[in-house]
């Protein structure tokens, strides 16, 4: 076995006060499909453009392969946020880009659907993954970007300790179009370990 895939935690499943989170399953795909078709609008604005089969099943398990390989060289983590009185999916957190040697880093991404806005909900989700990369995978710091009229992003981030960094032009492509972006850290220090 090679070293760094004893980093890998043996369990991701993190529980909060109101939120659950936990890996995605393929038994998720209903209620995953559902809650990104009624939020699309919302979601389409803010991430990547979407592929032609986004919502369907084929795309769905792709999407776990992908994150369970992350997952399996600690690499990344993706997260879905369950609420703990219903178990209703309501979102997604993701650890990505987890880089090791001398940065120990990796890059927060995260999204909700609309009715569950408002609410504290990631703002919880956001602390547990802190809490999580910072204690069990012992990263020493996590970024995160958001497009500059990203008001609740921006407030999330703020909420759970990150402190304003800069900001980059054309920093990610954004539903095809290259988007200026404000940048976030947070280091263990700031989260007082």
């Amino acid at each position: 076995m090679i070293a760094w895939q004893l980093l890998a935690p043996r369990s991701t499943d993190l529980l909060g006060v109101s939120v659950a989170l936990r890996s995605p399953k393929r038994r998720d795909y209903r209620q995953w499909s559902a809650l990104r078709h009624k939020n699309e609008h919302l979601l389409r604005a803010r991430e990547p453009q979407w592929p032609s089969d986004a919502l369907t099943r084929r795309h769905y398990y792709r999407y776990l392969r992908e994150y369970r390989l992350a997952a399996r060289y600690a690499l990344g983590y993706g997260f879905f946020i369950w609420s703990i009185d219903n178990d209703r999916l309501m979102g997604a957190v993701h650890l990505n880009q987890i880089r090791r040697g001398a940065a120990q880093v990796g890059t927060l991404g995260y999204w909700l659907g609309a009715e569950f806005q408002g609410h504290g909900i990631m703002r919880e989700a956001v602390g547990l993954v802190c809490g999580f990369a910072f204690t069990e995978l012992e990263l020493h710091r996590l970024e995160a970007s958001c497009m500059l009229d990203n008001v609740a992003s921006k407030r999330v981030l703020t909420a759970t300790g990150f402190c304003h960094e800069g900001q980059a032009k054309n920093y990610l492509q954004i539903n095809g179009l290259w988007a200026d972006h404000e940048l976030s850290g947070l280091g263990r220090e700031d989260w007082g370990l």
